[in-house]
């Protein structure tokens, strides 16, 4: 990573600041893997690889508001060794105070961002960022009073504002609470959601209620911490189809790590993952995923050395046994870091 300070008469863009820090960062990957995905309409299978500049700039103004952008370039593709492959993504500008700020672009709007749902609830579905047709960027106001912060945004559209997302978030003692809304633009309908979490003799729990206008999703979720174990179990009522329910246990002690998760419902899934820090730079990590009815199970095995520098080798091998449904996981998302691929892969990742 490197810095450059920059002279404010040369940043005519933000007059008035003393100065400009500006931060560019690096990251490239190079790989083989030897299995084409099904799921894909790109060959996966053979070389791949990418290059990635990032860059971010802020300064104070003396006004006391800081400004700041930020944005990421990156060259290259999945498939093919194409330099004119060159993708421009999480452009953004903001001002901002201590309690307050003002994004515009490629960035969460209020409610995505702010909304923390209550195990598996089919109703939350808040949208994100570029879900509406021809969106230019979310404008998103955020500000912090007491224990609260409200965040309110609309997408804007062809120059137009469209979309309006609502969020709120806060605490009064050991009761933390959240809001979330979203205006009929984005889906046809208006969707609310309420969460309120406290700590019972230990336990965390929160409830949760969500209504999307065509349907309500009402949910209460424990976590319990026992040492090094933390067991956890939601149950959500679905006032359409199947209601949704889930348990999971997570143990976590020195180099070793052990999570297990079983929903069903709607949403079905189990999975088991266990990784495992040599302490040498090596990192072993293997899995088993059974997506549910009709679809795929998925077993994975890792091996990941750090080098040194910023620099990664990775060896994993992924086995995706598909059902008549296919695989509900995205190609070159498997196992629970998502960012596995199916087959045997040989990588190595540099970030700087």
């Amino acid at each position: 990573m490197k810095r450059i300070l920059l002279a404010s008469a040369s940043i005519v863009a933000f007059a008035g600041a003393a100065a400009a820090d500006v931060t560019f960062s690096g990251d490239a990957e190079f790989g083989y893997n030897d299995t084409d995905n099904p799921d894909s309409a790109a060959d996966d299978k053979g070389f791949y690889y990418s290059f990635g500049l990032g860059v971010a700039g802020s300064m104070e103004l003396d006004n006391g508001l800081t400004a700041a952008m930020s944005g990421d370039v990156t060259i290259g593709g999945a498939d093919t060794f194409d330099s004119n492959n060159v993708a421009v993504d999480d452009l953004k500008v903001s001002l901002s105070s201590d309690t307050a700020s003002l994004t515009f672009g490629d960035t969460a709007p209020a409610a995505d961002a702010m909304w923390s749902g209550v195990g598996n609830m089919e109703a939350d579905g808040f949208n994100d960022e570029d879900d509406l047709a021809n969106e230019d960027g979310q404008l998103v106001g955020m500000m912090e009073f007491g224990g609260t912060k409200v965040g309110i945004s609309t997408a804007v559209v062809d120059g137009d504002m469209k979309g309006m997302q609502l969020g709120v978030t806060g605490s009064a003692g050991s009761v933390s609470y959240g809001v979330a809304y979203q205006d009929d633009e984005w889906t046809g309908n208006d969707i609310l959601g309420l969460r309120v979490g406290m700590s019972l003799g230990g336990a965390d729990v929160a409830l949760g209620y969500a209504d999307n206008g065509t349907r309500d999703s009402t949910a209460v979720s424990v976590s319990y911490p026992v040492g090094d174990v933390t067991v956890g179990a939601f149950y959500s009522m679905e006032s359409a189809g199947d209601d949704n329910y889930g348990l999971s246990v997570a143990y976590a002690s020195g180099p070793l790590s052990v999570d297990a998760l079983f929903h069903d419902g709607q949403d079905e899934d189990m999975q088991l993952n266990v990784k495992y820090d040599m302490g040498n730079g090596l990192t072993l990590a293997g899995g088993y995923r059974a997506e549910g009815s009709n679809q795929a199970d998925i077993a994975y095995v890792s091996a990941s050395y750090d080098l040194g520098g910023g620099a990664t080798a990775l060896f994993s091998y992924v086995d995706v046994s598909r059902g008549s449904a296919g695989t509900a996981t995205a190609a070159g998302e498997f196992g629970p870091g998502e960012d596995l691929r199916e087959g045997m892969t040989v990588e190595v990742s540099f970030a700087f």
